[in-house]
């Protein structure tokens, strides 16, 4: 202890100003109300950006798990003699070996396409198939 005492010793020697007698007679400054109105603002800002936010994700993901069984034109695929309805997954499964091509029929005026299948693995093909691209499940 003695070495921290001769190494901090200059310290003892650093004038201070005596500062009580301000602190004695100081008064509190309170909140104003700009403080306030600006916290106010600043919550009401968060949650409205909170609301928005929330409204953006849940309608992308109503309108992205909706898409396929929209009652105007549902997706329908053919593939080796099943049938099977598409759906937009929110979690992208993982496509496994190709199988062949889907048939999709047309739909209010557009051409049929046709839609590359893979297997999902440990899933009989007869009961869900997955697009090449992992976008739509065929069950």
């Amino acid at each position: 202890m003695p070495e921290l005492k001769r190494r901090f010793a200059g310290a003892d020697q650093v004038p201070v100003p005596d500062l009580w007698e301000e602190i004695q007679h100081r008064r509190p400054r309170g909140d104003s109300p700009d403080r306030r109105h600006t916290g106010v603002l600043v919550a009401l800002l968060v949650a409205v950006g909170a609301i928005a936010l929330g409204a953006v994700v849940f309608s992308a993901r109503d309108r992205s798990t909706n898409e396929a069984s929209s009652a105007a034109c549902a997706l329908i695929a053919t593939f080796e003699g099943s049938e099977y309805e598409g759906r937009y997954p929110p979690v992208l499964p993982v496509p496994g070996e190709i199988l062949g091509v889907a048939t999709v029929p047309s739909c209010d005026g557009a051409e049929p396409w046709e839609l590359e299948v893979a297997r999902l693995d440990e899933v009989d093909p007869t009961i869900a198939v997955v697009s090449a691209d992992a976008e739509i499940l065929l069950i």
